[in-house]
């Protein structure tokens, strides 16, 4: 990376911190294509909603992965609903496990959200928790009992 791209993406990450979509604006662009990824996983973990919503108006893909995990998972991961329901608005899938995720956030306002958005209420990697047992694991009894009351029975995901 070059230093002017270096410099860009420091701009670009502090707007990004800041959740000012106009400086974001201003510099996007001359940040290397190859770290588009860690400044949108740095949005979505902030909850920086404007400088996201101005993202996905500007082209943003919403299934974007980085190492392997779609935003969403990282969006509900992080316990941010705002960030869960820009990406779904904007046609993110709910590929992966983004329940489980949400789930061991704690995030009630997210594992609704992805529900409501179809997720699947028992699906977990094979061996690990399904939403319910990442939930109980992590100690989120709201979770917990929203998803049984949904009718998850799942501990394990299968």
């Amino acid at each position: 990376m070059s230093e002017g791209q270096r410099e860009s993406w420091l701009l670009a990450a502090d707007s990004i911190r800041a959740d000012d979509a106009a400086g974001f604006g201003r510099v996007c662009d001359e940040v290397p294509p190859d770290r588009i990824s860690q400044l949108a996983v740095i949005a979505v973990h902030n909850g920086s909603t404007r400088v996201l919503a101005w993202w996905l108006e500007h082209g943003l893909e919403p299934n974007l992965c980085d190492s392997g995990v779609a935003l969403l998972q990282r969006a509900a991961g992080a316990g941010q609903p705002e960030a869960v329901r820009l990406l779904l608005a904007a046609g993110a899938t709910l590929d992966g496990v983004p329940l489980v995720a949400a789930a061991s956030s704690g995030s009630l306002e997210c594992v609704r959200l992805l529900l409501e958005a179809g997720a699947d209420i028992e699906l977990g990697y094979p061996g690990f928790p399904s939403p319910l047992g990442a939930a109980e694991a992590k100690g989120h009894r709201e979770v917990a009992r929203y998803l049984t009351e949904r009718g998850a029975t799942r501990r394990v995901g299968a």
